[in-house]
Formats: C-alpha cells, structure tokens, sequence
C-alpha cells in the first residue's frame, strides 16, 4: 500500500505544552525522548531544574488527556552529571497517576570518555565510570491494553528478552544535537502498539520516531519547537522512506 504522508505523519512546529489539535483520548501510545536537560543549544529556555520538571509536568498532561485508557507512555531519558533525570521523572509521572510498567536499560556499545578523567588521576576518590547507557521508562494511563491483534515473530523478540537492550546509538551527523537511533524506537513501537495505531512524539526533534511509525503502518503525531528540526523531521522521513518532493 503506498505511504500517504499528509493522512499518516502530522508534524506542528508549536509547544507541546498546548496540543490542540490532537484529539483526546485518540493517541494509542507515546514515545519520545525529551531534553536531557544537559546543556543543549535547544535547551537554553530552560534556566533551572525547576523550569526542566515543569515543562515536562505540563507535556505529561496533555499526553495524558490525548491517552487512550490503557494507552502507554514510553519515555527515553539519561541521567546528567548533576541530577538523576530518569528516578526524577519516573517519580513525577508516578505522582501524577500514569501506572508504571517497565525501566528498560538501553546499553550503548560506544566510547564515553569519563573513565580517562580517572586514568588521569588514579586516586580512590577521582573514580567516574564510563556511561554508556540511557533509561526506557514505560507507564500506561491506567492498566495497560492487552489486546491481541497480532502476533510477533518470537525470534526477533528473543533479543529483547531482558531489561538490558543493547542497541548502537546514531552516530551518523543528521543535523541534530542528540537523536535517538530508529532500531532503538522501533522495538517499543512493535512491542506496546499495533498496525494502523496513532503514536504521539511531544518532542520529536529529528523525526526518528516518524521513521519507525511509517516503516511499521503506525500513524505519527510530533511536536516541535523549532523550526529547523520540523523541516528535518520532513526531510529524513522522505529520505528515509523513499518519498520525492
């Protein structure tokens, strides 16, 4: 069936603190990867930690209005050199009633120079170990749909087997700060979604998460703030899925 991209992908330049246009209670699952709150150039609107939790609080409300019952929240989410992100969101999506499900380990298999500040200084109390993985945290707006509508090849799932998925990051320049790989989105849309679903990404900077929805018959909803990466997100999926124009 040939991809029509203006029925299957809508993509609004806008804050995703106001998503208006979506529907409530139409979204089957979403899954993004918010600011790490490291720094980033796309992150300078953001001044304090206090700033970082509440934008996030204010997206999780709309998710949570344009969630199906049942519907899951799948957030992609590092820790920082000064905060535990990931323990500080997973509390704060906890304490506004979303039903936890999962912590999955994404391990990268990449260099991180950490450990050679240590190498550097090889003293008891200068030891920092390298960080080479990122959290998958899964919730569900109440208990989560166990609906049967298909079936997945149990080989391919067998390398998800555990809580650890080791995947490769995106290394490859797209034109933004720090994407997420589509082998990483594609097994959590695979696994917590299925054909014809609509999946929301709130912050969808590079448009991996479009490429792995189109690539499996998933409807795309994004959000993004900046204009550049909106016209990336367009550029990559016709790249990415062979489309013209």
């Amino acid at each position: 069936m040939p991809l029509n991209l203006e029925e299957q992908l809508k993509v609004y330049c806008k804050d995703a603190r106001d998503m208006s246009e979506v529907l409530n209670k139409s979204v089957d699952l979403t899954v993004t990867s918010p600011p790490y709150f490291v720094g980033k150039d796309y992150e300078k609107y953001l001044s304090s930690l206090d700033d970082y939790l509440s934008l996030l609080a204010s997206v999780w409300e709309q998710v949570a209005q344009k969630t199906k019952s049942g519907g899951r929240l799948v957030v992609n989410i590092a820790h920082s050199s000064k905060y535990d992100t990931p323990s500080l969101v997973s509390t704060q999506l906890f304490q506004m009633g979303w039903t936890f499900i999962d912590n999955i380990v994404w391990e990268k298999p990449s260099f991180s120079p950490r450990f050679g500040l240590f190498v550097q200084n090889p003293y008891s109390t200068y030891y920092v170990p390298n960080t080479i993985h990122e959290r998958i945290l899964v919730f569900s707006k109440g208990q989560p749909n166990k609906e049967r509508k298909e079936q997945l090849d149990i080989e391919w799932a067998k390398a998800y087997r555990n809580d650890i998925w080791e995947i490769k990051p995106q290394t490859k320049d797209i034109g933004h700060e720090a994407p997420y790989p589509v082998a990483l989105v594609e097994p959590i849309i695979l696994f917590y979604s299925n054909s014809g679903d609509t999946i929301l990404d709130p912050f969808i900077g590079s448009g991996t998460t479009a490429i792995a929805c189109l690539k499996n018959g998933r409807k795309c909803i994004g959000y993004e703030l900046e204009q550049k990466y909106c016209s990336l997100t367009w550029s990559r999926v016709k790249q990415e899925l062979g489309e013209k124009g």
